[in-house]
Formats: C-alpha cells, structure tokens, sequence
C-alpha cells in the first residue's frame, strides 16, 4: 500500500515538475521575442505559459508588458490588475503598480472619453507604486505628470464651464429681448423707423 501512495505521490510530482518546465520555457521564449520587439510572438508564449500555469505571477506581469508594447491598454490592465491582486512581494508589487499607472495614463491620453476614470486610476497606482518602492523616480515623475494633466483637464473643464454659462447668459438676454419686443409691438407701439436723410 505504501508502495502504491509513493508511486502516485512520484508520479505527481514528476507531472508538476515537467509542467512547471515547460511555462518556464514558454516564458523565456517569450521574454526573447519580447527583447528583440516582437511583442506579438511574446504575447503568445506568455499566454502559452498561462495555460500551463494560469496564476504564474511572471507570465501575467510579461504578458502585461507584452500587450502594453502593443498599445493595448486595457488588456495591460487587466494583466497588471491580477498581478497586483496576487503576490506579496513588495518589488512585484511596485512594479506591477508602476506598469498599471503607464497603461491607464496612456488610455486618458489617447481616448478622451475614458479620461474621466483612467486618469485619477493611474495618480492613485503610481501612489500605490510609492508605497511600495518610495524611491522610485520613474513612478515620482509619472505621478507628477499625470497630476499636471488633470489639473489641466479641471482648469479646461472649467473654462469650458464658464464659456457655456455666458452663452446661457447671452441667449436669456436675447430672449428678454425678444420678449420686451413683442410686448411692445402689442401695445400698438410701432418701432421707430429711419428717416430719409434730406
């Protein structure tokens, strides 16, 4: 009996063992083509190495990476977003933060619409950043760049605010006009007319 439990117990083991070598392989593949910027072919060994180990911290941080190169944003996060929900490591951690504040501030710069959300989210993962590593200059300088940006958008939205309040302001005095107009044509008061010049 003994015998068999150790047999099933070596046989598991080996299974993990082979499996755990072949995501390490598809990841070094996958960090080659990555470093010859084949961002493509990295992308699909990353996500190979994923189907051999779907919480494999490294192969969701490089697939990250990978999609990022690629510009797409919110795949990246998404990626950038599970790692940070499933190490400790502080190291992982600010890079992870780091990588998702990149991804969502090049989504505010490039769609307008998701500016609202993207760029308050990416302030808040370079701060997460510097909890974790606060000497990290890179995470220091995003952080001071995306408040710049948003504190452009709220002076922009402001006077875009303040543009639309005068044309309200200028229509309802056009009405007003409108209206004393008409009440005096009403009252059988005829506008003046121009006189001929003699």
């Amino acid at each position: 009996m003994k015998q068999i439990i150790l047999g099933i117990l070596l046989s598991f083991c080996t299974v993990l063992l082979v499996s755990g070598q072949q995501e390490n392989k598809m990841i070094r593949e996958g960090n080659r083509a990555y470093e010859e910027g084949a961002f493509q072919e990295a992308e699909i060994d990353y996500r190979k190495s994923l189907q051999k180990n779907s919480g494999s911290i490294p192969g969701r941080y490089n697939l990250g990476n990978s999609l990022y190169q690629q510009k797409n944003w919110q795949e990246a996060i998404l990626e950038f977003d599970s790692v940070k929900n499933t190490t400790v490591d502080d190291a992982v951690l600010s890079d992870a933060y780091y990588n998702l504040g990149n991804s969502l501030l090049k989504m505010a710069m490039d769609t307008s619409n998701t500016i609202q959300e993207a760029l308050p989210a990416s302030i808040e993962a370079y701060k997460n950043a510097l909890r974790k590593n606060p000497t990290d200059t890179a995470a220091k300088y995003n952080l001071a760049y995306a408040m710049n940006l948003m504190q452009q958008q709220e002076q922009e939205q402001q006077q875009e605010q303040e543009q639309q309040q005068e044309q309200e302001q200028e229509q309802q005095q056009q009405q007003e006009q409108e209206q004393e107009q008409g009440q005096e044509q009403e009252k059988g008061e005829e506008p003046q007319r121009a006189q001929p010049c003699a």
